[in-house]
């Protein structure tokens, strides 16, 4: 049975979460990732992993919107390190649970991956070495954790990917199985109208404007 003071601990993270989750819909994005900084380091402190692995993966998902992507990478490449090896989580807390653990796994690792692929494509380019292996990576993650309609998310950056290596027929065909795909979305929901409109994209690149036009509509 935990004691009052540890109590208080696991009282003052969940706080702490909650303060920072507050200010996410009012878009105060840095306010909000100085407050998940913060439940880092007090999670390491006090041996809350759950309160850490939170702080990493919202630091690491905001770092998007401040443009910090240096940030973005580093907590993306620490955040799958933790979910690919569990010794990694056990050195921040030695009897943090093997349930709590798998379900960071499944709920996490997708958005790990797909966030080191977003990161590396803003620092290095999206024709990068590295870009490939991110999606491949990414991919067979979703298989693996079994949250497949997130595969959709790396076929959308396979589409960039594609295009900035200067194949287009390869980018349409990623945009095409995006936009196949039926039920079983991410948490980002139907994408299809994102791919369709990228495909229009490319026809209107290669000179087809009738099938941009056929596309769009």
């Amino acid at each position: 049975m935990a004691s009052a003071d540890e109590s208080q601990i696991d009282q003052q993270l969940q706080d702490l979460q909650e303060r920072a989750g507050g200010l996410i819909p009012k878009c105060q994005f840095a306010s909000s990732s100085r407050l998940y900084g913060e439940l880092r380091r007090r999670g390491r402190v006090e041996h809350r992993a759950h309160a850490y692995v939170m702080g990493t993966f919202f630091q690491m998902d905001q770092a998007q919107y401040l443009f910090e992507f240096q940030i973005m990478r580093e907590r993306a490449i620490e955040l799958i390190a933790m979910l690919e090896n569990e010794e990694q989580m056990r050195l921040i807390q030695s009897d943090f649970s093997r349930e709590q653990y798998d379900y960071l796994v499944y709920s996490m690792s997708s958005c790990a991956y797909e966030n080191l692929a977003e990161a590396t494509g803003q620092l290095e380019g999206y024709n990068s070495d590295g870009m490939h292996a991110c999606i491949t990576d990414g991919i067979q993650i979703c298989r693996r954790t079994g949250k497949i309609g997130c595969v959709s998310c790396f076929r959308e950056y396979a589409c960039d990917v594609y295009l900035a290596a200067d194949d287009p027929d390869i980018a349409g065909h990623q945009c095409r199985l995006v936009m196949e795909q039926e039920g079983a979305w991410s948490d980002r929901g139907d994408r299809r109208w994102l791919a369709t409109s990228k495909l229009a994209w490319l026809h209107a690149l290669q000179g087809r404007f009738d099938e941009a036009l056929t596309t769009m509509d």
